[in-house]
């Protein structure tokens, strides 16, 4: 395996999250670098601070032979441009959500066995140090067993993008893969990532839309893993205050992270009180952006396995399409996870 500094990375799509894993690689001095773009607006911005080489196609950009690949186009053409990098022996890494359906990613699996890949699904969350610090926690049997966990995210859809029409956005539709539960994924992520596989779930939302937006804005679900945790979580497009937070009730106390807050806190139970864990650094959110762009260059060295790969994606987007069916039945129904390689 290469060195990553004589690597050559493609960057296709440079939209908001693109450019922001460009310019981590820039900083963590990957050189040679170019990015597709197909829309002229975009790059046309993107010329302003990026005098590297910008393709309009997909197919053009791979006739340069890159190394790997970062897939941060809109959700629904992430299988295919994957498929298309991954052809030409692309390591990947695909920003989450993996897709907005499971059709495809048979035949990237197959590409990515046969020609010996490195693939990383992104998920930012999983490198916050409030999350890393909450997980250890719970391994570590703080609160002993875990009856229960409340997980909230929450944030303003029309405030996301400053000067688009969130109407016009793919979180807004679904046909590109839009809505709350694919879209806000993270807490899905985490779930499985601290409790093991979800065996059932049930999600609710409201009929009527008060963005006016015909995906789901305002849900909530339950989940039971396979070790017997129930899981709640709320996701929303609408609280015009960011909220994301965790809160985990066990049979010797409480564990909490909130975004906003370094760490996390831990109720003793035994002594009634409550204790501050971690936070002695300060966090800035590209943090773990750059820590997740790390770990995915040192999974091409071949340091570390990815963690998060595509079969590990999967799961994660297979719970999420579960759960978006369930809104029309209202039910408890079984999770079933693929046979796959």
């Amino acid at each position: 395996m290469k060195d990553t500094r004589s690597m050559k990375f493609l960057v296709v799509g440079a939209g908001s999250i693109g450019s922001r894993h460009l310019k981590n690689l820039l900083q963590l001095g990957i050189r040679n670098v170019e990015v597709c773009e197909p829309f002229e607006v975009s790059r046309r911005r993107l010329s302003e601070w990026f005098h590297g080489p910008v393709h309009s196609r997909l197919s053009r950009a791979l006739k340069s032979k890159p190394d790997a690949a970062l897939i941060t186009t809109p959700t629904r053409l992430h299988t295919r441009a994957a498929i298309e990098c991954a052809k030409e022996g692309c390591h990947l890494f695909i920003e989450k959500p993996l897709s907005h359906a499971l059709k495809g990613l048979d035949r990237l699996q197959k590409l990515i066995l046969k020609k010996h890949l490195v693939c990383l699904v992104g998920c930012n969350m999983r490198f916050h140090p409030g999350l890393v610090l909450l997980k250890e926690c719970i391994q570590d049997k703080k609160i002993g067993k875990i009856w229960s966990v409340r997980m909230q995210f929450g944030h303003y859809l029309p405030a996301w993008r400053p000067g688009k029409d969130y109407r016009n956005t793919y979180s807004a539709k679904a046909s590109q893969g839009g809505g709350v539960i694919l879209d806000c994924i993270h807490e899905l992520d985490y779930a499985r990532w601290f409790f093991g596989h979800v065996v059932s779930a049930v999600a609710y939302s409201p009929k009527k839309s008060v963005l006016g937006i015909n995906v789901e804005e305002n849900v909530n679900m339950v989940l039971n893993t396979r070790h017997g945790v129930w899981v709640e979580i709320h996701l929303d497009y609408l609280q015009k205050a960011y909220k994301r937070q965790c809160t985990a009730f066990g049979e010797d106390g409480v564990l909490e992270w909130d975004w906003h807050l370094p760490g996390v806190r831990w109720y003793q139970a035994n002594r009634k009180k409550w204790i501050h864990l971690g936070g002695n650094h300060k966090f800035e959110t590209n943090d773990m952006y750059m820590d997740e762009m790390k770990h995915f260059l040192r999974c091409l060295c071949k340091k570390e396995e990815p963690i998060q790969n595509l079969r590990r994606g999967r799961e994660v987007l297979n719970l999420a399409l579960s759960l978006k069916k369930s809104l029309r039945t209202l039910k408890m129904a079984p999770v079933k996870y693929d046979k796959w390689s």
